[in-house]
């Protein structure tokens, strides 16, 4: 079985929707601590040929997961992001279809009773694009799956956990992003249970119809649906995901 593990993030860039390609299983490790310096409640569009963030506000308490972490005021957000793509994106090729995001997050947030977490709301939009990319990967969440710390060394906390979630996902083999390579290597677990390889990959060009300057990289996934539409974008995170740089 393969696996694949990642925080989840907000309108993740299309490198995220690669590993979820690679896996059998991917499972959203919603129960990671929360990080102000991490890709959990914003990120990155093209706004007249300049990079620009859209962030969520959150309600951030010390050593908070992110199926705790609250988003304030997330209707507003949620329609100012929205003016602002439509702003930006509206001569796009293939706007209507990376509006569709924005229309399933308006849905979400304006009918719901209660306000998701933040890694609710993330799940929800990643699970959404991957319908709409066509993405067959089964999608699970780690709060879903119970862990017993008690017999984990303090010092392997963090590959610890990941082997229990990989044990119960039966995974044989974990397509790992490259950024836990080091604590991973460090630990020195995950590497003697699981076939481990470590992905890394620079995105491929495609064009981009308000920036007249070199290509922008590592955008949202929504400047990638705007510029090549649902049918290419999916043709394009399946090649990327094939094309993927293994490191081991």
């Amino acid at each position: 079985m393969r696996c694949a593990v990642m925080q989840p993030t907000y309108l993740p860039w299309a490198g995220y929707f690669a590993l979820i390609e690679l896996a059998d299983v991917f499972m959203f490790y919603d129960t990671a601590q929360f990080s102000k310096s991490s890709w959990h409640y914003r990120n990155r569009i093209l706004c007249q040929n300049e990079v620009k963030w859209i962030s969520l506000n959150i309600q951030h308490k010390h050593e908070q997961c992110l199926n705790e972490t609250k988003i304030l005021v997330l209707n507003k957000q949620i329609k100012k992001h929205s003016n602002t793509i439509k702003t930006y994106y509206a001569k796009a090729p293939y706007f209507n279809d990376a509006y569709e995001i924005i229309l399933y997050l308006n849905k979400r947030v304006f009918e719901c009773e209660t306000e998701p977490t933040l890694a609710a709301l993330n799940i929800e939009i990643i699970t959404f694009i991957c319908e709409k990319l066509m993405l067959k990967t089964k999608l699970i969440r780690s709060s879903s799956i119970p862990v017993n710390t008690d017999n984990i060394n303090i010092l392997e906390q963090r590959s610890g956990k990941l082997s229990h979630y990989l044990k119960a996902m039966k995974c044989t083999e974990y397509f790992s992003p490259i950024g836990a390579k080091e604590y991973i290597q460090k630990d020195n677990l995950i590497e003697r249970l699981f076939h481990t390889t470590y992905c890394d990959f620079t995105p491929q060009k495609y064009n981009q119809f308000s920036h007249n300057e070199s290509f922008a990289g590592y955008l949202s996934i929504i400047d990638v649906v705007a510029n090549l539409g649902w049918e290419k974008a999916s043709q394009y995170i399946k090649d990327m995901s094939c094309q993927i740089k293994h490191i081991n």
